[in-house]
C-alpha cells in the first residue's frame, strides 16, 4: 500500500489504497491500481515488508529476533540493493535526560584494499554538507551583538566532538574572523575548530582504522589486535587528565585490556563486550561508531 485517500462512493465516504502486487520475494511488481479497504473487502494474509530489500526480506524470513543465525540457504545481496536502515538512537543525557538523534545504520563489507584511501578522501570529492572538530578544551566565548567575549567556560566534551557547520550558524565579525555556535549562547573562535570539513573526509570526521591479518578462525577474535586497539583508542580518548569521571572511563578501558593480555584467554562476557561499545558516558558510543576494521 502506498498511500491512502478518502473518497466519496453513493454518498458515503469510504477508504482507498494505492495499491502494487508483491511477487514471492516480496517485491513490488506491475503498475499501481486503487483498491478498497473496506474491512469486508480486505483479508490479512500475513506480514509483508515492501520497504525491505529483497535479501533483507529473505533474512527476516529465515532469521530469528534477537539471536545469531546461519541461513539455511545462501543469501545473496545485488550490487546497488540498499544496506542501511534508518532508526533513532536515543543515549543517556546528563543526570535523568535522552537525547535523540535519527541516523541510518550502514555495514559495508568489502574486499577493496583502498579503504584507507577511501577514508582520507584521496579524490578530494568536495560535494556534500560541512562539518566543523572542535578542539578540546577550547574557551567559550559569549555573544553582544557584533561583539564576543571570552568566557572561563571550557568545552567540555571531548577530541572527537563534530558538528553540522550550518547547524553552528556561522558568523564573520568585522575584522572577517568567524565564529560558531555550539548551543545554549556558547561561540566558538575559528581558531578553535577545524572548519569546512567535507562529508566524504572520512578520517577527519573520527572514522579510524584498525589493520587485522586475515584469519579463518573467528574464535580467536578476542585476541585480535584490532579489538585491544580499539580499546587504546577509547581509553586515550577520553583524556584521562580531565577529571575523576574521566578517569574512570579510561582506567575502565585499560582494565578491559589487561583482562585480554593477562593470560591470553580473553575471556570477556558478553555483557562487558556489549557495555564496552555502548558505555554512556563522554560519547563513548559516537567513538565506537567511528571504528573501521581493514583485514590484510
Amino acid at each position: 500500500m502506498l498511500r491512502e485517500l478518502t473518497f466519496d462512493l453513493k454518498g458515503q465516504k469510504q477508504a482507498f489504497g494505492l495499491a502494487r502486487m508483491l511477487n514471492s520475494k516480496s517485491e513490488m511488481t506491475g503498475g499501481a491500481f486503487w483498491v478498497s479497504l473496506d474491512p469486508q473487502y480486505v483479508t490479512l494474509v500475513g506480514k509483508q515488508r515492501a520497504y525491505l530489500p529483497a535479501w533483507m526480506q529473505q533474512a527476516v524470513a529465515q532469521g530469528t529476533f534477537d539471536t545469531v543465525v546461519k541461513p539455511a540457504t545462501r543469501v545473496e545481496v545485488a550490487a546497488g540493493d540498499a544496506v542501511g536502515y534508518l532508526a533513532e538512537d536515543i543515549a543517556p543525557c546528563d543526570l535523568h535526560g535522552v537525547e535523540k538523534s535519527a541516523f541510518a545504520h550502514i555495514e559495508v563489507l568489502s574486499t577493496d584494499s583502498r579503504m584507507i584511501d577511501f577514508l582520507s578522501n584521496r579524490a578530494q570529492v568536495q560535494s556534500g554538507p560541512k562539518y566543523i572538530h572542535i578542539h578540546p578544551e577550547s574557551f567559550i566565548y559569549s555573544r553582544s551583538g557584533d561583539s564576543f567575549t571570552r568566557t572561563r567556560g571550557q568545552v567540555k566534551k571531548d577530541s572527537h566532538k563534530i558538528m553540522l557547520q550550518d547547524k553552528c550558524h556561522p558568523f564573520t565579525d568585522k575584522d572577517g574572523k568567524r565564529w560558531f555556535d555550539i548551543g545554549d549562547g556558547a561561540w566558538l573562535s575559528e581558531a578553535d575548530v577545524d572548519a569546512n570539513i567535507g562529508q566524504y573526509d572520512l578520517a577527519k570526521l573520527g572514522f579510524s582504522t584498525f589493520e587485522e591479518p586475515p584469519t579463518s578462525d573467528m574464535t580467536k577474535s578476542l585476541h585480535a589486535g584490532w579489538i585491544k586497539a580499539g580499546f587504546s583508542r577509547m581509553a586515550e580518548w577520553v583524556r584521562p587528565e580531565r577529571g575523576i569521571r574521566e578517569k574512570q572511563v579510561s582506567d575502565y578501558y585499560k582494565a578491559l585490556l589487561r583482562k585480554m593480555d593477562s593470560d591470553n584467554s580473553g575471556d570477556l562476557s558478553g555483557e562487558e563486550l556489549r557495555h564496552a561499545v555502548n558505555y554512556a558516558e563522554l560519547d563513548v558510543r559516537d567513538i565506537a561508531a567511528r571504528m573501521v576494521v581493514t583485514r590484510q
